[in-house]
C-alpha cells in the first residue's frame, strides 16, 4: 500500500484534533506562550479567542503561525490568519486569506479555479523570502500557499511542499486524484522570481519507467475487467511515490535534486500484482546550468555505484559532475 509523509502527518492531526476535543479550546496566546514568543499585545488580535486547525514555524529568525478562529461549529471559515514575529528586529506582522477557494477572485494568485485552500494547516516551510504554507484537501491533494516576508499571498499551487533549492526554487508534489484506480506522482520545481512551474517528474524518456510500464502491459486484465472497474487501465499511469520516510530519500541543494521512487502495480488487478513486485528508483537531477538533465538507478545497484546510500552524498559536486559532464543516462531497462 502507498503510505507517505503526508498521510502520516494527517493521521497525527486527526488524533490530535480528537485528543483536544475533550479538552478546553487552545486559545492564540496559549499556542504564543507554548513558543515563548513576547505578547503582540499592540495588535488588536483577540488573543483570548479559540484558535483550531493551526501550523507554526519557530526558527532562528522567525516565528510564524497560520490558523482559524474556533467559532464552535466544527467547521473551519475564512479568514485564515497569520501572525509573524520576526525575532531580529522584534516586530509583528499579520496578515489574512479571506477567499480560500480559486473560483472566488483574485486571493489565490495562479490558483486553479476551484482550487480548495481552506483546509487545516499541516506545515509552515521557509527559504529566502518566503514562507511555504501547506493546507489539507485530502490525503492525495492540498493547496500550497507561497507567502512573502510580508504575510502576502504570491502564489497558490496544487500540491504540497517537498523541498528548497537555494534561495530562487522550490521542489513541490504535484496534487493527485484520491479516489481512482491508481496514483501517478508527479513533482515539479517553481521558480519564486519567475513565478514559473516545471514539471520534473515524470520525463517521457525515462527508461526504467518505460520497462516497468511494459511488464505492467502484458500483465494486464482483460477489457471486461477494466470496464467493470471503471478503471483506465493505461500502464504509462501506475502508482508510484516517494519512498517513506520522504525525509531520508529526498535530498537537495541549490542546483541539483535527488529522491527515490517506488514503482507499484495496484489498481491493475490481482495478476498484475502477482506478477510484478515494487521496484525503487534513485532519481538524480541537475537543475543548472543549462536545461534540466537527470539520471536513474535501480535503488539495489546505487551503494554499488557511489559506495554510499545517502543522497546528501550522492549530490556532491564530485559525483555530479562525473554523472553529467558529456556521459548519457546510464539507466537501462
Amino acid at each position: 500500500m502507498r503510505f507517505c509523509l503526508r498521510i502520516f502527518i494527517l493521521l497525527v492531526l486527526i488524533a490530535t484534533l480528537n485528543t483536544s476535543g475533550m479538552a478546553a479550546s487552545e486559545t492564540l496566546r496559549d499556542v504564543l506562550r507554548r513558543y515563548a514568543v513576547p505578547m503582540p499585545e499592540n495588535l488588536d488580535l483577540a488573543l483570548d479567542s479559540p484558535v483550531t486547525s493551526y501550523a507554526a514555524l519557530d526558527d532562528a529568525s522567525d516565528f510564524v503561525i497560520g490558523y482559524y478562529k474556533e467559532d464552535g461549529s466544527g467547521a473551519l471559515h475564512p479568514p485564515l490568519l497569520f501572525l509573524r514575529y520576526d525575532k531580529p528586529n522584534a516586530s509583528w506582522k499579520t496578515g489574512a486569506l479571506l477567499n480560500l477557494n480559486g473560483s472566488l477572485g483574485n486571493s489565490l494568485p495562479s490558483g486553479k479555479p476551484g482550487m480548495e485552500c481552506g483546509g487545516s494547516l499541516l506545515s509552515i516551510a521557509s527559504t529566502g523570502e518566503f514562507f511555504f504554507v501547506d493546507t489539507h484537501a485530502n490525503p492525495s491533494a492540498g493547496c500550497l500557499l507561497v507567502l512573502t516576508k510580508d504575510l502576502h499571498i504570491q502564489k497558490a499551487l496544487s500540491g504540497w511542499f517537498l523541498s528548497a533549492l537555494g534561495a530562487d526554487l522550490i521542489v513541490f508534489h504535484e496534487s493527485e486524484v484520491h479516489f481512482a484506480p491508481t496514483h501517478p506522482m508527479e513533482i515539479s520545481v517553481y521558480d519564486l522570481k519567475k513565478d514559473t512551474t516545471t514539471r520534473i517528474y515524470p520525463l517521457a524518456q525515462d527508461d526504467l519507467r518505460a520497462a516497468f510500464t511494459a511488464k505492467l502491459r502484458a500483465a494486464l486484465s482483460t477489457k471486461a475487467w477494466c470496464r467493470a472497474k471503471n478503471n483506465p487501465c493505461d500502464p504509462k499511469l501506475f502508482s508510484n511515490d516517494l519512498v517513506f520516510p520522504v525525509e531520508d530519500n529526498l535530498a537537495a541543494n541549490e542546483n541539483a535534486l535527488a529522491f527515490v521512487v517506488q514503482y507499484e502495480a495496484e489498481g491493475f488487478g490481482s495478476r498484475a500484482s502477482a506478477a510484478i513486485k515494487p521496484v525503487k528508483v534513485l532519481y538524480i537531477y541537475r537543475l543548472a546550468p543549462g536545461p534540466v538533465d537527470y539520471r536513474e538507478f535501480r535503488y539495489d545497484d546505487i551503494e554499488k555505484e557511489f559506495g554510499t546510500k545517502s543522497l546528501d552524498s550522492v549530490l556532491t559536486p564530485e559525483t555530479m559532475k562525473k554523472l553529467f559532464e558529456g556521459k548519457s543516462s546510464p539507466a537501462t531497462p
